[in-house]
């Protein structure tokens, strides 16, 4: 013990956080919680009917991710190190960035990856901004995609994916991947690459 603490302090039992205290007689609020009720005006504000139908929008995107899960061979988020350190990156002019949270990879150049699947695969789906240019010229294991997208409605921060059909099916190995402008300037942003069953 140290010379400079008084035996009472010493002997009182140190806050744990997290830790209710343990006689009745008292309640301990964590920071996010208040003793006292919503606002009226909150109250007022939010409905039975809107309470349900939010938790409802939930469930639903959460069983559309859940779909999308389960049909994925394999996921990229370009612009984030360890996924594109886990598919090889490679690039030439090419740079990342950020928009709404999210990362991104585009290129005056080109960028490319190996994807990697212990499945089949016969669909490729990119995720970039509905007011981003579409055009983008897509070489998957050395094969350029033709086939024309399947082009999503932008989600609500302007999202859109594009799905393209493969050529054939793909079994389960390496396959590279690569991105260059088509007859515009730079590709477009791409947030996430998804090789599809």
């Amino acid at each position: 013990m140290s010379r400079f603490l008084s035996p009472t302090l010493a002997a009182v039992t140190p806050y744990t956080p997290g830790e209710q205290p343990q006689d009745q007689q008292y309640i301990k609020l964590n920071t996010n919680e208040s003793p006292y009720l919503p606002s009226p005006r909150v109250v007022a504000a939010v409905s039975e009917a809107e309470v349900e139908s939010i938790r409802q929008e939930m469930e639903r995107k959460e069983r559309k991710a859940m779909e999308l899960a389960n049909q994925t061979a394999d996921i990229i988020f370009p612009g984030e190190q360890q996924p594109e350190s886990d598919h090889g990156i490679r690039y030439e002019q090419a740079e990342t960035g950020t928009d709404r949270d999210r990362h991104f990879r585009r290129a005056k150049g080109w960028f490319g990856y190996t994807l990697k699947t212990s499945k089949e695969a016969s669909r490729l789906m990119i995720t970039t901004r509905k007011n981003d240019p579409m055009k983008v010229a897509i070489l998957l294991n050395n094969e350029r995609l033709t086939a024309a997208p399947t082009i999503s409605e932008a989600d609500q921060e302007g999202f859109v994916t594009l799905c393209y059909p493969l050529p054939q099916k793909l079994g389960a190995g390496n396959y590279p991947i690569r991105f260059s402008p088509d007859g515009t300037e730079w590709t477009p942003a791409i947030y996430e690459i998804r090789l599809l069953e």
